[in-house]
């Protein structure tokens, strides 16, 4: 086979599989809790709108993790949501390493989140940190040992106007 054969083969195969994703329809999804949001991840081809609101995650989805979306072909319309997760939650992860634990998990391909804020909170509703010789030897103010806000290895993932507030960067800051 000449190259020529090759690259129209190649073609053809990508060109039918954005055909085959165009004509996939998907399904509206409304959401109106952390628990109800956490059940679609794990879900495809779907359009999932969650209630406009402040959402505080007390609770994390395994040792590691505080969501995961596992799910592909999903576009998450979180206009006008806020999703809290106290410091105290994150210190629930027991899983060792940077790279085991992060506060949201993308694993689904071609995943769009639209819209929302996350943001880390002080459990003392603290708001910024004047003092880090204080801050540091408080505990309450960071995560125990090393993560990832969010770790992303799905393909063709977009974030779009979201708005992240982390805290809890100890010792050395985030950069």
């Amino acid at each position: 086979m000449n190259k020529q054969v090759i690259f129209l083969v190649i073609l053809c195969v990508v060109y039918a599989e954005d055909i085959a994703r165009a004509g996939t329809t998907h399904e509206t999804v409304k959401v109106s809790s952390v628990q109800d949001l956490r059940q679609v991840m794990t879900k495809s081809h779907q359009h999932i709108e969650m209630v406009p609101g402040t959402y505080v995650v007390s609770d994390l989805l395994d040792s590691r993790t505080v969501f995961h979306l596992s799910g592909s072909d999903n576009v998450y319309d979180l206009s006008d949501v806020t999703i809290q997760i106290p410091l105290s939650t994150l210190r629930k992860m027991t899983s060792r390493g940077a790279h085991g634990r992060a506060t949201y998990r993308i694993t689904g391909d071609r995943i769009t989140l639209k819209g929302g804020t996350f943001e880390n909170t002080y459990d003392d509703e603290t708001i910024k940190v004047t003092d880090f010789g204080s801050y540091n030897q408080n505990s309450m103010y960071h995560p125990a040992g090393g993560m990832n806000e969010m770790s992303i290895s799905g393909d063709d993932v977009q974030i779009i106007a979201c708005k992240l507030t982390v805290r809890g960067s100890f010792p050395y800051g985030y950069g």
